[in-house]
């Protein structure tokens, strides 16, 4: 299998976690790779798409050196100050952050080297998810359904991970090395 067909199997295994968390928005991880012309920014087949409603949400999508980054951030109707953060560094890595009906919701990715994959999504109010990952070759899921739930995750190289939380106040954290 080439690279693209295995990071399209990479992606759709992380949508597939991350739907209790992200409804229909979900579906259209699966097409990530395949965004339309209009939406491509730079020289380097990047892309970066925000879509925010509701109240003083914030997002911010910082892509650095490196060429086939994809980046996705939503927030939705009531997701009254949430915020959410994709930052990428390296070739070939994918992000994706929903939020959805939620307050008070906080997420960040952050990825440093090369062909890595990270999926969020929360429903909830006040929950909170950092993705920290590094050196390459990783895949993490993580998805909330509940408020007052946090997921910490570092990887450093080559770890695949998902996390799903459904209730409220549950904490969770790895680092894989």
């Amino acid at each position: 299998m080439n690279n693209k067909r295995i990071q399209r199997i990479r992606l759709a295994l992380v949508a597939s976690v991350c739907v209790l968390a992200s409804g229909a928005y979900a579906s259209d991880l699966g097409s990530m790779m395949d965004l339309a012309p209009s939406e491509l920014s730079g020289t380097n087949s990047s892309t970066a798409t925000i879509s925010q409603s509701g109240q003083v949400n914030k997002a911010l999508i910082t892509q650095g050196s490196g060429a086939n980054q994809h980046a996705r951030i939503l927030q939705t109707s009531a997701s009254v100050n949430s915020e959410a953060q994709i930052l990428q560094n390296g070739s070939d890595n994918m992000a994706a952050v929903v939020q959805l009906f939620g307050a008070d919701n906080s997420a960040r990715i952050t990825q440093n080297g090369d062909g890595n994959l990270a999926a969020t999504g929360q429903m909830g109010f006040q929950n909170q998810i950092n993705i920290n990952q590094n050196n390459g070759g990783n895949t993490a899921a993580a998805a909330q359904i509940g408020g007052h739930n946090q997921i910490d995750i570092t990887q450093l190289g080559n770890q695949t991970i998902a996390v799903t939380q459904i209730g409220f106040g549950g904490s969770f954290t790895v680092v894989q090395p």
